[in-house]
């Protein structure tokens, strides 16, 4: 458990500064996007979540529960909503261990193909 409180703050000491990482324009909005929906679905203390972060570890939140598992699926639900695509199956086959970065490049190329 640790490991669990010294990831939960490590990521609350993050700025919102730290999110131009991401550039302008459609891969940071969907950035942004993601990163606001782990920290209210999946209570992570700040929306700040840089390419290189574990999605599985964003998943699972800074609790490591299956109540945050359950908040992930939420998001990915409200994220087709609004973006108008569904996530295949597919989408997360050879995933397991990709950064969020590789997640969002992923999703930025079923809202915009050829963006990624």
């Amino acid at each position: 458990m640790a490991f669990f409180k010294k990831l939960k703050q490590q990521q609350s000491e993050r700025t919102p500064e730290q999110m131009k990482v991401w550039g302008s324009g459609k891969l940071r909005e969907i950035a942004e996007q993601w990163a606001l929906g782990f920290k209210m679905e999946v209570r992570w203390p700040t929306a700040v979540f840089l390419p290189a972060d574990s999605f599985e570890v964003m998943c699972n939140g800074p609790a490591f529960g299956i109540i945050d598992h359950l908040g992930s699926v939420a998001i990915i639900k409200q994220l087709e909503k609004g973006y108008g695509v569904r996530i295949p199956k597919t989408f997360w086959e050879g995933r397991k261990h990709a950064t969020f970065g590789e997640i969002v490049d992923a999703f930025a190329a079923l809202v915009e193909p050829g963006l990624e």
